[in-house]
C-alpha cells in the first residue's frame, strides 16, 4: 500500500525523475498532486463497487480527508503537497482541478447512499474522464 499516513498517494517512483516536475527534484517520490488524488479516489470507488471490499472505500475516505486537510490553503487548494513534510507548493489555484475533485465528492456521496457507478448512467458519465 503506497497511501501515506496523510491519506494521500505519492505520485512518484523512488529514485526516478518525473519530467514535468523538475522543480521538485529529489522530492518527487513524496509528491501528492491534487489531480492525481482525484483519479486515485475514483479508481478506489470503482474497485470498491466491483469487489465489495470496504478497504477500497475506506482508503478513498482517507484520501478525501487528506486532500481537504493538506492541500487546503487560505484561498483554495494547492496543486502539490510533499507527503513527507506536508510542505505545500504550486499555489496557482486551478479551478479545473477543483471541479474534478468535486466529481469525487459527488461520487462517494452517491455510493454511500447505495447508488452504483456502473448502473447509473449520469454518475458513469460524470466520471468517465477519470
Amino acid at each position: 500500500n503506497q497511501q501515506s499516513e496523510l491519506g494521500l498517494f505519492p505520485q512518484g517512483i523512488l529514485d526516478k525523475e518525473v519530467s514535468f516536475l523538475k522543480n521538485l527534484k529529489n522530492k518527487i517520490y513524496y509528491t501528492s498532486r491534487l489531480d492525481v488524488q482525484t483519479d486515485f479516489g475514483i479508481m478506489l470507488l470503482k474497485f470498491y463497487e466491483l469487489t465489495k471490499n470496504k478497504a477500497y472505500l475506506n482508503s478513498c475516505k482517507k484520501l478525501i480527508e487528506g486532500v481537504i486537510k493538506y492541500h487546503k490553503c487560505n484561498n483554495g487548494y494547492v496543486d502539490f503537497v510533499d507527503t513527507k513534510n506536508k510542505e505545500k507548493s504550486g499555489y496557482i489555484i486551478e479551478t479545473k482541478f477543483l471541479f474534478l475533485f468535486t466529481k469525487l465528492l459527488i461520487c462517494i456521496n452517491e455510493i454511500e447512499k447505495g447508488n452504483k457507478i456502473y448502473q447509473n448512467n449520469l454518475l458513469k458519465d460524470l466520471i468517465r474522464d477519470r
